[in-house]
C-alpha cells in the first residue's frame, strides 16, 4: 500500500528506484533479513506500479560487496521506474 500512495506522489516522469532482497530465492544465498515478510514481492510491486513504465527489473542472485554485512550472494529484486507523462 505504500509503494501505490508513494507512486501516485511522483510528477510526470518522475522516477522510481528500488533495490532489496527479494522473494524467489532457493536457499543458496548466503544474505538477507532470514524472515520473508521482510523481503521484497517482485510481483507485488510490479503490479502496485500501475501508471509507471518499467525501464529495468531484475529479480535474481547476485554477488553484494556493499560493507560488512552485505558481503556474498543474496536474491534481489532491482526495479527502475518513471511515471508515465
Amino acid at each position: 500500500r505504500a509503494v501505490e500512495i508513494a507512486a501516485r506522489a511522483f510528477n510526470p516522469n518522475g522516477w522510481f528506484v528500488a533495490e532489496g532482497f527479494a522473494t524467489g530465492d532457493d536457499g543458496s544465498g548466503e544474505l538477507g533479513p532470514g524472515k520473508d515478510d521482510l523481503l521484497y514481492d517482485p510481483e507485488g510491486l510490479l503490479s502496485a506500479l500501475p501508471d509507471m513504465r518499467i525501464v529495468h527489473a531484475l529479480s535474481g542472485r547476485v554477488h553484494l560487496d556493499e560493507g560488512v554485512k552485505h558481503r556474498g550472494t543474496g536474491w534481489v529484486f532491482r526495479l527502475l521506474a518513471r511515471r508515465n507523462g
